[in-house]
């Protein structure tokens, strides 16, 4: 789970990603000393506009997988931006 980069009214404040791979990677940029970075490799969920949760009725908000073929399903993520 991530905050949402979206603002504004109605807009729900998080996103949500299954981990696939946690990479540990060692980086130079420009012949600077390396540095470890980890990186999470995932595949993105996209909000059930038909499952809306609600506080008064105690659901949570439904969920499901961004089909595989659409461009964003998968990405990287930087572990520092997980909640």
């Amino acid at each position: 789970m991530v905050l949402s980069r979206k603002d504004g009214e109605g807009v729900h404040p998080f996103w949500y990603a299954w981990v696939i791979k946690i990479f540990h990677l060692l980086v130079c940029h420009r012949r600077s000393e390396p540095q470890c970075m980890d990186m999470l490799w995932v595949r993105w969920f996209r909000l059930d506009v038909d499952a809306q949760g609600r506080w008064s009725k105690k659901l949570l908000h439904g969920i499901s997988f961004i089909p595989w073929d659409e461009p964003g399903a998968f990405g990287f993520l930087d572990l520092a931006h997980v909640i």
